[in-house]
C-alpha cells in the first residue's frame, strides 16, 4: 500500500526508487527508514472516506441495475465485468480531478487563465469563468497556490490547494473536491472539514499565528452535462472548524 508522504521540509515524497531502479509508491517501510510524514488525506482515508465509499456504492448499484448478469454469464464473469467498468470510471474521475486542479492552480498563480486547446475538457470551459468570478469578488491576495507543509508537532504533512486573503474572512485555506452532481446538489462530507481543520492547525503552528486560518471547501461539479452552476462553496463556521 502506497502513501502520500512528505519530508520534514514539506517536500513531496510519494514515490521512491528501489534497489532495481524501479519507481514505486512510498510505503510504511520507506517512511520509517527516511522519517517521512504521512499526508493528512492518507490518514483520513484509513479512518474514513465517506465520499469515496458513497461514490463506489452508487457506481456498483448503477452497473448492476443497468447491465445485470446475463443468462450465459457466470458470476465470476459478471464480477469481472462490473469491476472493470468501475475501475475505468474511477480512472476517468481521477484524471478529471487532476486536470481541474491543474487549471485552477495555473489560474491562481497569475490571476487569469492561459487558454489552451491541447487537452481541455469542455467542462473546464464552464468551470473557469465561475472560478474567475469568485476569485475577483472574494480574493484580495493569493499567498500560495498548492502550498505543501509538514508539521512535526502534529506528525502530519500535506498540500493545501490555496492559501489566500479573503476580502471579509481574512486568512483562508481552500480545498477543491470534484463530484459528479447529477442532482445539482453538492455533498460536503465530514472528512472535508477534518482535512481542512488539520491543515489550518498545522499552518498556524508552522507560521506562529495566534489563531487558525478560516477554512473553505469548494466542490466542483464534474457532471458531463448540467444546466446549473459548477462551483459550490462552503465556508465553515469557527465553531464547526474547532469541532471538526
Amino acid at each position: 500500500m502506497g502513501f502520500h508522504a512528505y519530508t520534514a521540509a514539506g517536500k513531496a515524497r510519494h514515490t521512491y526508487i528501489d534497489s532495481t531502479g524501479q519507481e514505486k509508491p512510498t510505503g510504511l517501510k520507506v517512511m520509517r527508514e527516511e522519517g517521512l510524514y504521512p499526508s493528512v488525506t492518507s490518514v483520513i482515508k484509513i479512518l474514513s472516506n465517506d465520499m469515496v465509499e458513497e461514490w463506489s456504492r452508487n457506481k456498483l448499484i448503477e452497473y448492476c441495475a443497468s447491465s445485470p448478469q446475463e443468462l450465459n454469464e457466470t458470476l465470476a464473469e459478471f464480477k469481472d465485468r462490473v469491476t472493470e467498468n468501475y475501475l475505468e470510471d474511477s480512472r476517468v474521475a481521477r484524471e478529471f480531478g487532476t486536470l481541474t486542479h491543474k487549471h485552477l492552480e495555473e489560474f491562481n498563480k497569475v490571476g487569469y487563465r492561459n487558454y489552451r486547446s491541447d487537452e481541455d475538457d469542455s467542462r473546464i470551459d464552464s468551470i473557469m469563468p465561475e472560478w474567475e468570478d469568485y476569485f475577483n469578488h472574494n480574493i484580495v491576495k493569493v499567498i500560495s497556490p498548492e502550498q505543501t507543509l509538514a508539521c512535526p508537532p502534529v506528525g502530519l504533512a500535506g498540500t493545501i490547494d490555496l492559501v489566500f486573503e479573503h476580502n471579509t474572512l481574512g486568512l483562508c485555506l481552500l480545498d477543491y473536491k470534484t463530484q459528479n452532481m447529477r442532482s445539482g446538489r453538492a455533498n460536503f462530507y465530514p472528512n472535508f472539514s477534518w482535512q481542512l481543520a488539520l491543515y489550518a492547525r498545522m499552518y498556524r503552528i508552522n507560521n506562529f499565528l495566534d489563531e487558525d486560518p478560516r477554512i473553505i471547501s469548494m466542490v466542483v461539479n464534474s457532471a458531463e452535462e448540467t444546466t446549473g452552476k459548477r462551483l459550490f462553496e462552503k465556508v465553515y463556521k469557527p465553531e464547526d472548524q474547532q469541532n471538526a
